[in-house]
């Protein structure tokens, strides 16, 4: 785990509204990233390479989020039809490094929830952001991606 600070940023995508029983059961992300894949193009003020899913808590009793596949912005103004703008404020985040197949991820998630955040001391906030760049390869052991959690 490393600590960052990242100023603000502006992202573009699809959101889903979900839970942590329907990820476990039925995960509705393969989808997701699928469609946001296929509408990429529409995007015209994009910014960088990276992607980013965003996950923020709607509700901690009900384990409810909205997820959203996105790509940073320079501007909120004249996305596609169906797509959302978010501003990710500027944050202290935990940064962690997830390495192997995407199928694993839920491990690596349970691991920061269950272990690593609870032994470090930090608070998280509501914000998560998956980073992924030009080391996440989806199907391979050698894949890399980072989960960036907003701490207090």
């Amino acid at each position: 785990m490393e600590i960052k600070q990242k100023e603000e940023f502006k992202v573009a995508g699809l959101q889903i509204t979900t839970t942590v029983q329907e990820c476990s059961s039925n995960n509705p992300h393969p989808k997701l990233w699928k469609d946001f894949l296929a509408r990429i193009e529409e995007i015209r003020n994009r910014v960088g390479n990276k992607f980013y899913g965003v996950c923020k808590e709607i509700s901690k009793n009900n384990c409810n989020f909205n997820s959203s596949a996105c790509v940073e912005v320079n501007d909120l103004d004249n996305l596609p039809e169906g797509f959302i703008g978010m501003i990710i404020p500027k944050s202290r985040y935990a940064v962690f490094t997830h390495k192997g197949k995407i199928e694993n991820l839920a491990e690596t998630y349970r691991k920061i929830h269950e272990e690593e955040m609870p032994k470090s001391g930090l608070k998280q906030k509501e914000i998560w952001l998956e980073v992924y760049d030009e080391r996440f390869k989806e199907n391979s052991d050698d894949s890399i991606m980072e989960i960036w959690a907003s701490i207090e």
